[in-house]
């Protein structure tokens, strides 16, 4: 559900059907990711943990934690495709150019990222 009304959100923001879906595909994908590997982590720590560090038998993973993951993996998720697709609205609006705005910064010189350009 949470996935589907920052999709919606999404959609009116920017009026497009691709950039909500592939929003939610890969926030569905770093979730799915996430949880597997505390699903990997717990099982360890609950076989091998309990001679190891001294941990019961009940599991090291608390209710509060998928919820807080899936929070926080939304929250960041959705913060980098707004900011990817409102850096990418700029330069378009800047040159009017729709191949340019998706050229990354480091291939021109002078942009923001990598190394400055050889002389």
């Amino acid at each position: 559900m949470v996935v589907l009304l920052g999709a919606l959100l999404l959609m009116l923001a920017f009026r497009s059907i691709v950039i909500p879906l592939t929003a939610a595909v890969m926030n569905l994908l770093s979730a799915g990711a996430a949880f597997g590997v505390v699903v990997v982590v717990a099982a360890f720590t609950v076989r091998v943990g309990t001679n190891l560090l001294g941990l019961g038998s009940s599991g090291p993973v608390e209710a509060f934690l998928p919820v807080m993951m899936l929070g926080i993996l939304f929250g960041l998720s959705m913060d980098y495709q707004d900011f990817l697709v409102s850096r990418m609205h700029e330069e378009w609006a800047r040159t009017g150019d729709n191949h340019k705005q998706c050229e990354p910064d480091r291939l021109q010189p002078g942009g923001s990222s990598g190394p400055p350009p050889r002389s």
